[in-house]
């Protein structure tokens, strides 16, 4: 209990008390007193009617701070030890008369003390209203800090809901990366493993195109020489003058197979040479065939024989023997 209960516990309980008191007194020497008392006894009465009122309009306020406060069962009790204990001194009092006067004057000393105390109790009161004016005030203000709670809690709820869904959602696309990163392992694997075999088809390329480099002529970007080229076509015409002797000879499949592939030897040759020289064509003898008519075939003039002679030199030893399935460099 506070020291304002304690106050207003204490002020209700002295106030019956000496309300009690004065009433013990006035009855003890109400009748005893002679007709020379009755004045003084009458404005005495007055003032104690006065105060009953005044006693009676600050009990119902009293009454109303205890409904407030509460708890004071155990000061009710003790008031009523004090209310006996008082009423055994007022028995004494009636036995005594020339103590009455005495009392009368401790009654009116403790109206005065009741009107202090009553004063005591007004400034009890409004100090009371204040207090639960703040503490309403005060409860008003929490209940506003807990509405402000209660929203900002249901907003962390909500957004802690919208987390765990974007979480979710993360995690989805955290398995979805993942499979996509084992397919694109398993990509880039078979992307290395394909890589590999295009290093080694492109050594294998570029050991293949080395090898045509090799037989390309110079102008081409190549190593091949005129002399060469034409050196080749003369190994050429050989063996086709050789495989058609065989072929004239035996007639045998394996002959003509012989036969096919040096003429195309020859025509591979021959292509070189011309692409070295700057050839105009190639031409491929038929049976029949003269220089004349091959000279009377590209250049509209029989006459100019002898130049197509000049130029396959390395694989004709005579103009008027041209060998069937042989290839000419037409310049």
């Amino acid at each position: 209990m506070s020291a304002h209960d304690r106050c207003l516990c204490q002020g209700g309980a002295a106030l019956p008390y000496r309300l009690l008191l004065t009433l013990f007194l006035t009855a003890a020497v109400a009748a005893p007193l002679g007709a020379q008392e009755a004045g003084g006894n009458g404005a005495l009465q007055g003032e104690l009617d006065q105060a009953r009122s005044e006693n009676q309009a600050l009990k119902a306020r009293l009454d109303e701070a205890k409904a407030q406060i509460g708890g004071l069962q155990s000061d009710r009790d003790a008031l009523r030890g004090r209310l006996a204990q008082m009423e055994a001194r007022l028995a004494e009092a009636e036995h005594t008369r020339a103590e009455t006067q005495t009392r009368l004057q401790a009654g009116q000393t403790q109206i005065e003390g009741l009107r202090s105390e009553n004063r005591d109790l007004k400034q009890q009161l409004d100090a009371a209203g204040k207090e639960i004016s703040e503490l309403k005030t005060l409860r008003g203000e929490l209940e506003r800090r807990l509405a402000e709670m209660e929203g900002r809690f249901r907003r962390l709820e909500q957004a802690g809901a919208e987390a765990q869904q974007r979480l979710s959602a993360t995690a989805r696309e955290v398995r979805r990366l993942e499979q996509e990163l084992a397919r694109s392992t398993e990509a880039k694997q078979a992307l290395e493993r394909r890589l590999v075999e295009m290093e080694r088809a492109l050594s294998e390329r570029e050991r293949q195109f080395a090898a045509v480099r090799a037989r390309l002529p110079a102008p081409e970007g190549g190593s091949v020489t005129a002399e060469q080229a034409k050196a080749d076509a003369t190994t050429a015409a050989e063996a086709l003058r050789t495989a058609l002797e065989n072929v004239s000879n035996q007639r045998d499949p394996a002959a003509r197979h012989t036969l096919r592939e040096a003429e195309h030897r020859l025509r591979r040759s021959q292509f070189l040479v011309a692409r070295t020289v700057g050839a105009r064509s190639l031409y491929r003898v038929r049976p029949g065939d003269t220089l004349a008519m091959v000279s009377q075939r590209f250049y509209g003039d029989a006459n100019r024989w002898s130049r197509i002679f000049e130029a396959n030199g390395h694989v004709l030893d005579d103009p008027d023997r041209l060998v069937p399935g042989m290839t000419l460099v037409i310049p």
